[in-house]
């Protein structure tokens, strides 16, 4: 999970205005993950 969880933001960042869509979500979610 800790290799995969990576390429998924990856992915994320390449697709940014899908990203800014969910950013709200998202940071939510990193800060879960990541903190």
């Amino acid at each position: 999970m800790d290799k995969i969880f990576p390429i998924i933001l990856i992915k994320f960042r390449k697709q940014e205005p899908f990203w800014n869509q969910i950013r709200g979500v998202a940071d939510v979610e990193t800060q879960t993950h990541m903190y």
